[in-house]
């Protein structure tokens, strides 16, 4: 056991700990809008009263504190295991309980995958803390954990055939598994996204049909001048879950489902929900889904290239210490993840760049589509309202971890549209 290393890695973490929380609560609270915003639409103060606006940036520091700091904890977890010999003596005791190798080794992956999702459990809970407090959520802490739990069955029971596959190549083809396991990820990815809509999302929702309504009409219209394949609109229980708003487009090609939270049906208008599905169908008639899919897999070929430089540099200066010799032996599972998850924490503002780029055009084909900012403005307020959202987070946040523009920005966009009257040309 490398005390020292081990103790070097919780003092950096703590220091780590303690400079993010100061940067991050050391931030105005909520952060000002740009001056000539004040008072507009893009205004959160126009909008929600102040009491609120504090606590929304309150919660928000909260989740990002919680969020920067999930993913270094499990790091740190990691790299202990090594430096102590916890994975070694794991795979060692299972050795001597279970005879047959790849049974031992099935199990020990099962092992390291169950801990990841362990790690990751408490953090969860914070944010649900956070969301039943705050009265976004409707959860009951029963109906969470049975949430959780299926959740991560089935991210364990999905993960482990790629964990087979990844050691296959590893010992077949030293050189480029990375390789052979990017082309497996392009049929893999393709069926997940052909699936989801119909077998992994029914999981954990109840879907049924819209009843036909003036609204369900209109909005198969606007899919049919979009190309989309649909011809139902689907009603999703969210309800129990939250009082968050929602709706979308996902699937492809005979999968393609238009998807709305009853949250939604039941509090916002005929013209914010038309605004919304118009984002959303503005996604599927650009291709977003496609290019997402492109995107996905450009990014897996990278990565896992990465994970094969960083893991090869990780085995040649510790492998003797960890008693990792190869990376085909079972036990260099945690260090594959250690690196794969360093590797996609550090990318994540290159997936929210690419995302925010096909947000702001979804946008765009809205406003050109229904010709209505109006409604744009006030259903993007709701969502603000009901999400509990903060409205304008500080720059560093939004550059790394905003899917989305922030509400304000698109408040103002709406309003310059609705200014300069070209989304009703």
């Amino acid at each position: 056991m490398d005390n020292k290393s081990v103790r070097w890695f919780v003092v950096l973490f703590i220091v780590y700990a303690i400079a993010l929380a100061v940067g991050l609560f050391s931030v105005q609270r909520p952060v000002p809008v740009p001056d000539g915003w004040v008072g507009t639409v893009a205004d959160p103060k126009t909008f929600i009263p102040e009491g609120e606006l504090e606590e929304n940036a309150l919660f928000a520091r909260i989740r990002d504190l919680l969020y920067f700091l999930q993913t270094p904890l499990m790091w740190l977890l990691v790299l202990i295991g090594l430096f102590a010999g916890w994975f070694r003596r794991a795979k060692e005791w299972l050795d001597r309980r279970i005879k047959l190798r790849i049974w031992s080794g099935t199990a020990f992956a099962v092992a390291v995958l169950t801990a990841v999702e362990l790690i990751q459990l408490p953090f969860h809970g914070a944010y649900y803390a956070l969301s039943r407090y705050s009265g976004v959520s409707n959860m009951s802490v029963g109906f969470w954990l049975t949430d959780q739990l299926k959740a991560s069955l089935l991210s364990v029971a999905m993960s482990l055939p790629v964990v087979f596959l990844l050691f296959f190549f590893i010992r077949n083809s030293p050189r480029r598994w990375w390789a052979w396991m990017g082309l497996i990820s392009v049929p893999l990815t393709l069926f997940f996204v052909f699936i989801q809509p119909v077998v992994l999302d029914p999981l954990f929702n109840d879907y049924t049909l819209l009843r036909e309504s003036e609204l369900k009409a209109d909005i198969l219209a606007l899919a049919d001048q979009a190309g989309i394949p649909a011809d139902n609109v689907y009603e999703v229980n969210m309800s129990e879950r939250t009082n968050a708003l929602n709706a979308y487009v996902t699937g492809i090609g005979s999968n393609a489902r238009i998807v709305l939270w009853d949250t939604m049906l039941e509090q916002m208008s005929t013209e914010e929900i038309l605004f919304t599905m118009a984002h959303e169908i503005g996604h599927y008639q650009m291709r977003h889904v496609y290019w997402g899919t492109f995107f996905s897999i450009a990014g897996t070929f990278l990565s896992l290239y990465l994970v094969f430089r960083g893991s090869r540099w990780l085995l040649a200066k510790f492998g003797w210490l960890w008693d990792i010799p190869s990376l085909s032996r079972v036990t260099a599972l945690p260090v594959l993840l250690l690196v794969f998850s360093v590797v996609h924490f550090v990318a994540t503002p290159v997936n929210t760049g690419i995302s925010r780029v096909m947000e702001t055009s979804a946008d765009e084909y809205a406003l050109q589509m229904t010709g209505a900012p109006e409604a744009g403005i006030s259903g993007f307020q709701q969502l603000a309202r009901k999400g509990r959202s903060e409205t304008y987070p500080p720059r560093f946040i939004r550059w790394w971890r905003y899917t989305h523009p922030s509400i304000s920005e698109r408040l103002h966009r709406f309003e310059s549209e609705r200014g300069s009257g070209s989304a009703l040309e």
